[in-house]
Order: structure tokens, then C-alpha cells, then sequence
């Protein structure tokens, strides 16, 4: 395979500072446990790394970006270069410590294995996976967890060919601040929601409760028109009037142009991914 023509990496590069040090360390070890006999590396894994890299620095520099990735479908699982879904979750332990954290790292693995067995051609499967209350933890923890102030939310949808085959799936998330826990527990105890449905909720204080409801969350692919962020339109009617300004700014934030964005990230991907390789050799 060709390699991939890189830039000249740029080790300080201001976009990248605030960049947890374990995502360098992700992309070390997936560089180095993938490389060709000769020490390089093919232009498969330099790609898989780079759209890695892309909501990673979504997530740091760009809040308001969704982030859109794809995972192909092949025997019988949904891979990232040589990782399952399931692999990719259990990494979580690597980063966590807390105990109430930990337990966050095994609900993401139970969905990510429910989303392989159970995604199906025209249903959308959705994660809440909201910050940590004070239930789950003092303030001070949840932020040594970088899990003290945004909700991550994300959707997954199966990609098929003309045939109705499975080629892979989609999975889309976004990252929004300033919603109470409430404004979820109110969503989704009331059954006239988007889910048309409610739900039994474990502990209404803790936001585990909240995650550990992946499994019966569903939703038609026309329920979720803008895709991801249809569930921020969705939960707004749930919170009070000063979260609404806030969640309606965000929306607007949003609702801007995405390419661009995405292309911006992609520009400062192509230095990380410089940076990445320089570092793992």
C-alpha cells in the first residue's frame, strides 16, 4: 500500500493543547501494535488514526462540531482498524479510576455489544450518557474523570448497500452543556415523549440510571430528522425557562455549518497525525 504524504507536524500546535495526554497515548499504542514488519506503517491504519483523531479534537477544541464516523461491518462485528466496539469500550478502564466511573465504562460496553447484536435497517439506537451528578460524585472527581460538565450524546445507524446488505454503520454524537439531570428524568418518565414511551428510571439522582436505559432506547430514522441533535430539540421542552436559552444558543451553535467545521478538524487532524507517528517512532 502507498503511505500516506504527511505535513510537517507542529509538536506545540496551540489547537492541540488541552488534549488529554491519553488520547496521544491511544494513538501510540494503536500505531505501534499495527505496524508493517519493517517498522512503517500502511496507509489503512494511518487513516483509521487520523478519523480517530477528528472527534477527538471535536471534543477539545471545536464544542460545538458533531462528530459523524463510520465502522465497517465484518464477521459478524463492527470494527475500527482491528477493534471491536466492544474493544474500543473496555479501553475505558484504562482512564478511569473512580468507582462510579468504572461502572460507567461497563454500561458502555454492554451498549456497544447491544448495538452490535441488536441494530436493525431503519431503527436508530440512542446512548444519554450524562455528566456525573453530585450523587455519582463531588464536583472536584467528576472532573479529574473529564465527566463533571457536558452530556455526551450519540446515535448509531446501520449504513446498507443496494442489496440490503450490511456495509457497516454510522454512529454520530455531540457534546452539550448546561442540562440538569432532571430535564432527562422528566423526558423520559413522561410517555407522550419522542419515544413514545416511559421508562423506569433506577435512581432519578444519578445519571447511571440514565445510561443503563440503552437498551430500550429506539427510534425510526425519521424520528430524528437533524440526526443527533434532534434529541437536544427533543429534551428542551423538559427544562426550565433559563436551561431553554441556554440549550436554544447551543442549538443555534449547532445548526451552523457542520462541513466547515469538520473540515477544520480535519486540517488540524492531518498535524496531530504527524505528531502521533513522530511520537510512537
Amino acid at each position: 500500500m502507498h503511505e500516506l504524504s504527511l505535513p510537517q507536524s507542529r509538536l506545540s500546535s496551540p489547537e492541540l493543547q488541552g488534549v488529554g495526554i491519553e488520547h496521544y497515548l491511544t494513538e501510540v499504542d494503536h500505531l505501534d501494535r499495527l505496524r508493517r514488519p519493517d517498522g512503517s506503517h500502511d496507509l489503512a491504519t494511518l487513516i483509521g488514526v487520523r478519523q480517530n483523531l477528528v472527534p477527538a479534537i471535536k471534543e477539545a477544541a471545536i464544542p460545538h462540531a458533531v462528530s459523524t464516523t463510520h465502522q465497517e461491518y465484518r464477521d459478524g462485528d463492527f470494527w475500527w482498524l482491528d477493534q471491536t466496539g466492544v474493544d474500543v469500550a473496555r479501553s475505558g478502564y484504562r482512564f478511569h479510576r473512580y468507582p462510579m466511573a468504572v461502572a460507567r465504562v461497563q454500561v458502555e460496553i454492554a451498549e456497544a455489544d447491544d448495538v452490535n447484536k441488536n441494530l436493525r435497517p431503519g431503527i436508530i439506537k440512542v446512548f444519554l450518557s450524562p455528566k456525573m451528578t453530585r450523587k455519582d460524585a463531588p464536583y472536584s472527581v467528576a472532573k479529574q474523570e473529564h465527566l463533571a460538565d457536558d452530556d455526551m450524546l450519540r446515535i448509531h445507524m446501520l449504513d446498507i448497500d443496494e442489496y440490503g446488505n450490511t456495509r457497516g454503520k454510522y454512529m454520530q454524537s455531540l457534546m452539550v452543556r448546561g442540562i440538569p439531570l432532571d430535564a432527562w428524568v422528566r423526558m423520559l418518565s413522561d410517555p407522550g415523549n419522542i419515544f413514545g414511551k416511559a421508562f423506569n428510571i433506577e435512581d432519578e439522582a444519578s445519571a447511571l440510571s440514565v445510561m443503563k436505559l440503552h437498551q430500550e432506547l429506539e427510534l425510526p430514522e425519521t424520528a430524528l430528522p437533524e440526526g443527533v441533535i434532534s434529541l437536544v430539540e427533543a429534551v428542551l421542552p423538559y427544562a426550565d425557562s433559563e436551561t431553554q436559552i441556554v440549550l436554544q444558543e447551543q442549538l443555534a451553535l449547532f445548526r451552523c455549518n457542520q462541513a466547515e467545521l469538520h473540515r477544520q478538524a480535519e486540517n488540524i487532524a492531518d498535524r496531530w497525525l504527524a505528531f502521533e507517528v513522530e511520537l510512537a517512532d
